[in-house]
């Protein structure tokens, strides 16, 4: 499989296999900078029914209030299941409210969990997929 990668300003998306995404923020976070990233994961996860994401914020300081409005103007409503690596305590704060936020525009609640090692982050994404691949093989019920 090709890997794919991205540098977006400060930021960086790399797609791992094909349903994960590896994504590093670093220091600000910008609306452009969002914009690339949010491009960058529609590009890297056409197609699938589902897609999980390995977030690090070891480096990461803030979200502009722009870069804020993007995400909340551009929700995927696709399950995903998100695990953030390294987060300090700001860091699991903001990123806990604007994943609650997002939730309440979309079909699918992301999951989410915090992680303090790799390990954990692995364990946790796995558990993550087999249920996001059972809820996007269970039949639509009619409305």
């Amino acid at each position: 499989m090709d890997v794919l990668l991205r540098e977006c300003g400060k930021h960086r998306v790399l797609r791992q296999g094909t349903d994960v995404l590896d994504v590093t923020l670093n220091q600000d976070l910008t609306a452009d900078e969002c914009v690339q990233l949010l491009v960058a994961r529609n590009e890297f996860t056409l197609g699938l029914p589902y897609f999980l994401v390995v977030c690090r914020l070891g480096a990461f300081e803030r979200i502009s209030m722009a870069a804020g409005r993007v995400l909340a103007d551009a929700p995927d409503h696709r399950p995903q299941g998100i695990v953030f690596v390294d987060a300090g305590f700001r860091a699991r704060t903001v990123a806990g409210m604007v994943i609650r936020s997002a939730g309440l525009f979309v079909r699918h609640r992301p999951l989410f969990h915090f992680s303090s090692t790799e390990d954990d982050a692995q364990m946790w994404l796995e558990k993550a997929r087999q249920q996001l691949c059972a809820e996007t093989q269970r039949p639509s019920s009619g409305a």
